[in-house]
């Protein structure tokens, strides 16, 4: 071999272990090239990933992919493994047919990506996670990012079930609808662990419609960068021993922020505190017509022993005193139709500036959770939020954070997961619905301040 010829297989060699290979796959696949012109089958392309130590990137063309078993990737030592669709704007689909789990990946020294995909009903039976298992160590990240999960099933995790060993969870953007588990977590169980101060979890901007289990969301809080911010929940409901619609056992510190938490027999939020340590920040959320069966505590329940929670700018469907004894006991436990506090001292909550009112969205009944232009939630809530805590820059509809909504020229975050925006300036441009009379008038008040100046 010639010096020039070496030279090159050296810079290809390096080039592959930098960047990776492309791996493409197709409903109708044509052996095992896995590239554009010859895509491979789902599984083939994960076996290729699993045999190399490059970054690698699966493209994922449209289609329906009809899952005959499971799909798994067992992966070491990678820098990165992404699988993506080939056309963002043609979400490919995996199908289970309510027979089986439709992916599982393991991981160990790597950072694994899933965006843009449709997974539907998978089935794990009386496993955990119906569509999608996640596994790894502490040393891992997870990325899931804007997809979509429909009518899965298993015991806990109806949707997605990640274990408590992986390090580090993100994840955005994407929709759980018609999911169902017999245990917790009927869209989502995942766990927010911090083996070191880089470790974190953040659920953002996510929607949850029309899931049925004892739980909604399941965070194993036991890491210092737990973070629910700007997810919508509506119309969840139960199937055995309800708990809450978001369900969190927390024994380091769990953020939950500007969430909107809508219509369910469930408590709108139930957590235990079993840490000297732990804290639970309770920040900007609307929380409105949940607990239909619920004797007390209908939006928040917190069985506790320890730790600290503030209860911050949020609206709550019924008004409580947030005394212990408020109830006539010397328990330490409040007992309203609102709140439930068990085994909880005054020295262990603060709270503030929350509201009992219709915080007035558009349309519940519709499913438009967007705030109308009186709605007191605009410009009512706060960035003053405690360590660890996430605001985000962006709103559910990935519109910006701290607008101007009520035209006083300070921008203020509003409460709950959508921000009001006046001008109907977002992603989506300006619609008739976004301006409201109040909105109309709001705009000609900021035209002619800019004119007068």
């Amino acid at each position: 071999m010639s010096g020039l010829t070496f030279l090159i297989v050296c810079i290809f060699a390096l080039f592959r272990l930098i960047y990776g290979e492309d791996l493409y796959v197709s409903p109708v696949h044509q052996g095992d090239a896995c590239d554009q012109f010859f895509p491979c089958s789902f599984q083939t392309a994960l076996s290729r990933a699993e045999g190399n130590e490059e970054s690698d990137t699966i493209y994922v063309s449209p289609g329906t992919y009809l899952i005959g078993n499971t799909l798994e990737v067992n992966v070491s030592d990678k820098e990165r493994l992404t699988i993506k669709p080939l056309d963002p704007d043609k979400m490919p689909v995996l199908d289970g047919g309510g027979n089986l789990r439709i992916m599982k990946v393991s991981f160990v020294e790597t950072q694994v990506t899933i965006e843009g995909l449709v997974f539907q009903n998978g089935n794990a039976g009386s496993e955990d996670g119906g569509a999608l298992y996640v596994s790894g160590e502490a040393t891992v990240a997870f990325f899931l990012r804007n997809s979509t999960f429909i009518s899965n099933t298993a015991r806990k995790g109806g949707a997605v079930f990640v274990t408590n060993t992986v390090g580090k969870v993100f994840i955005p953007g994407n929709r759980f609808e018609g999911n169902t588990s017999y245990g917790e977590g009927s869209a989502l169980y995942t766990p927010c662990f911090s083996y070191s101060s880089l470790d974190f979890a953040l659920i953002e901007r996510n929607t949850f419609l029309n899931n049925l289990g004892d739980s909604t969301v399941y965070l194993n809080a036991s890491g210092n960068n737990c973070s629910f911010t700007g997810n919508l929940l509506a119309n969840n409901s139960s199937v055995n021993m309800p708990y809450g619609v978001l369900y969190m056992d927390v024994s380091g510190k769990a953020h939950v922020v500007n969430n909107t938490i809508y219509g369910s027999d469930m408590v709108g939020i139930y957590a235990r505190l079993s840490d000297q340590n732990a804290e639970i920040n309770l920040y900007n959320n609307i929380v409105w017509k949940t607990g239909e069966t619920a004797f007390a505590g209908k939006s928040l329940t917190v069985l506790a022993n320890s730790g600290r929670l503030r209860i911050f700018n949020n609206f709550m469907g019924q008004a409580f005193l947030l005394d212990p004894d408020a109830d006539g006991t010397s328990d330490d436990t409040v007992v309203s139709e609102g709140v439930y506090l068990k085994d909880t001292s005054a020295s262990m909550y603060s709270y503030n500036a929350n509201l009992f009112t219709d915080p007035k969205f558009v349309n519940p009944q519709g499913g438009d959770f967007r705030l109308q232009g009186t709605s007191p939630a605009i410009d009512s809530g706060t960035s003053d939020l405690p360590a660890g805590a996430y605001l985000g820059t962006k709103d559910i509809d990935t519109n910006p954070r701290e607008v101007d909504g009520n035209a006083d020229e300070i921008p203020v975050v509003d409460r709950g997961a959508f921000e009001y925006n006046p001008l109907g300036v977002g992603t989506g441009g300006c619609t008739s619905a976004s301006l409201s009379p109040l909105g109309l008038l709001l705009l000609l008040i900021l035209l002619t301040k800019r004119f007068i100046r």
